[in-house]
């Protein structure tokens, strides 16, 4: 596979778990393009990790990219504005045309996946990464331990566990929002 159809096949895809990984939409493309340019390095280089399809190559380095990000990043978190307004030209120009959902429901969206991305934050990484490649992206039990290292049956066991933490704190939210 050339390196122009792996970016073009995996971009999309990549820069969605990176965000999931990161929520922040600056951190998430700045994982992405280190995560494509290992993956090219290492084409270039042939020390590509052939025994792993090319997604799931590519997401086990945005996995270990990202830990080790974690481990030497401070604890603090930075919004940017930016984040606020469209980020593709298709979701400015819809934008600007007024075609966009209404505004109630747009924010009702946007308040959901807030606290979707606040509840998988709090959920300890070693069961958010299991649960963002299944429910999210889409993985197999068998693809997800490949992609992280572990044995199914505590791919099974975190992917459990962490569904479980992430609808406590779920509920825990809209038990709040209902107080208000």
């Amino acid at each position: 596979m050339q390196i122009d159809e792996i970016f073009h096949k995996f971009s999309k895809r990549v820069f969605n778990i990176a965000y999931r990984f990161t929520g922040n939409y600056t951190d998430a493309q700045d994982l992405a393009q280190e995560a494509f340019v290992k993956v090219i390095t290492a084409i270039r280089n042939g020390k590509c990790n052939t025994n792993l399809p090319m997604g799931s190559y590519l997401y086990k380095i945005i996995k270990n990219i990202y830990i080790d990000g974690v481990r030497r990043k401070p604890k603090i978190q930075i919004v940017s504005i930016d984040e606020i307004l469209p980020q593709t030209e298709k979701e400015r120009i819809e934008f600007i045309q007024g075609s966009l959902p209404d505004p109630e429901t747009l924010i009702e969206k946007k308040i959901l996946e807030d606290n979707i991305q606040r509840a998988l934050k709090q959920i300890p990484s070693e069961f958010r990464m299991p649960v963002i490649l299944a429910d999210i992206e889409g993985f197999s039990y068998k693809e997800i331990s490949k992609i992280l290292n572990c044995r199914i049956g505590t791919i099974r066991s975190r992917i459990y566990r962490g569904r479980k933490i992430l609808a406590k704190i779920l509920s825990s939210m809209e038990d709040i929002k209902n107080e208000l």
